[in-house]
C-alpha cells in the first residue's frame, strides 16, 4: 500500500478560480501543520513561468503577513508537459492527503464545467479530490456544516469514508447519507446497515452528526440528489468512484459534472 506523505496538492494555473481554491488549502495546511505543493504544468514555452510563480508567492506572503491568510509552508513545482499527465506522475510517486482544485462553472456548458484536467485527476487519483467551483464563496473548512454523501447502502465502503475523514475529522459538521432506492427496493431493507453506520461513526467520531435519507427514484439520479441537497442546504457533495469498474468510472464522472453544474456546490470525489 502506498504511504501517504503529509502534504496538500494544488494543481495551479494562476487563474482566479485556482487562487480561490488555494485559500482553502492554506486553511487546511495550517490546521494540520503540513505543506502545500502548488504544481503548475505547462505545454508551450512560457518565458514568464518563473515570474508568474514569484508573483503568486509575493501575493501569498503578503496575505499571510497581513493576517488575511493562515500561515502555512508552501512551495511551487513547475513542470513542462500535459497537466493531467504531470499530475498523474507526481501523485503516483508521492500520494497527497488531498488534492484541492478550482473549477470553472459560471456560464459553462456541462461538458466544460469541471474541465478535462480536473475530470482526469478525479479518475486517476487514489487520494480524495476536492473540487471547488469558481462561483462558490468558501474560504474555510469551518464554514462546511452539511456534507451530502451519495452512497450505495448495499455496499457501504468505509475505506472511502475514512479517506475523507482523514482531512475532515478536526471539523464539526453533519453528514447526510443519501441513497436512491431502485425500483422494487424498500427502505426497511437497509435498517441494519444504517444502524451499523450510525454506531460506527458515533463511536469513532463523536463530534460528527449523521442523517440518512432514502429517496425513491422518480427522476434522474442527478436531479434527485440535487433536489435533496438544495432543500437541505448542503455545503459539499461527496461521491465515491471505483477505478476497478469502468461503468462506475463513467457514471461518477458524468454524475459529478451534473451535480456541480446544477448545485454549484464543492465536490469531494473519493476512492
Amino acid at each position: 500500500m502506498k504511504a501517504k506523505r503529509k502534504y496538500i496538492l494544488v494543481p495551479f494555473d494562476y487563474s482566479d478560480y485556482s487562487i480561490k481554491a488555494s485559500l482553502l488549502a492554506f486553511d487546511l495546511a495550517n490546521k494540520f501543520n503540513i505543506e502545500i505543493i502548488f504544481l503548475h504544468a505547462y505545454q508551450d514555452e512560457e518565458s514568464n513561468v518563473s515570474e508568474a510563480a514569484n508573483n503568486a508567492k509575493d501575493f501569498y506572503d503578503k496575505e499571510i503577513k497581513a493576517g488575511r491568510l493562515p500561515d502555512a509552508a508552501y512551495s511551487f513545482i513547475l513542470r513542462k508537459g500535459v497537466p493531467e499527465d504531470e499530475i498523474k506522475r507526481f501523485i503516483r510517486r508521492d500520494e497527497p492527503l488531498v488534492i484541492i482544485m478550482g473549477t470553472r462553472g459560471k456560464d459553462r456548458k456541462i461538458n466544460d464545467l469541471i474541465g478535462s484536467v480536473t475530470a482526469e485527476v478525479m479518475d486517476i487519483s487514489e487520494a480524495p479530490v476536492f473540487a471547488v467551483p469558481e462561483s462558490v464563496e468558501l474560504k474555510s473548512f469551518n464554514e462546511i456544516k452539511n456534507i451530502g454523501y451519495a452512497t450505495s447502502l448495499s455496499d457501504p465502503d468505509l475505506k472511502a469514508f475514512e479517506s475523507m475523514m482523514e482531512f475532515m475529522k478536526p471539523y464539526n459538521f453533519t453528514i447526510m447519507f443519501v441513497h436512491i432506492l431502485e425500483s422494487g427496493e424498500v427502505a426497511s431493507l437497509y435498517k441494519g446497515k444504517i444502524d451499523y453506520l450510525q454506531n460506527y461513526i458515533s463511536d469513532k467520531y463523536p463530534n460528527i452528526n449523521t442523517a440518512f435519507k432514502l429517496i425513491p427514484a422518480e427522476k434522474s439520479l442527478a436531479v434527485e440528489l440535487n433536489d435533496y441537497y438544495v432543500a437541505n442546504q448542503i455545503d459539499v457533495l461527496a461521491v465515491k468512484s471505483n477505478h476497478r469498474n469502468i461503468f462506475s468510472r463513467i457514471f461518477v464522472a458524468s454524475l459529478a459534472k451534473k451535480l456541480v453544474f446544477q448545485a454549484k456546490t464543492p465536490l469531494i470525489v473519493l476512492h
